[in-house]
């Protein structure tokens, strides 16, 4: 299963980070788990 990350993962994970500063919630990470793994923060998309 190929971990790569999709539009689909992306616009979930920056929907999650909105929601979280809502609730005053730090999301620290979204991983995408298969044959490897991909962190969305490894790749820039958190701060």
């Amino acid at each position: 299963m190929d971990p790569s990350s999709s539009e689909a993962d992306i616009q979930v994970a920056r929907d999650l980070v909105r929601a979280g500063q809502l609730l005053n919630v730090e999301i620290l990470d979204h991983v995408i788990i298969g044959s490897a793994f991909t962190s969305l923060r490894s790749l820039g998309y958190f701060s």
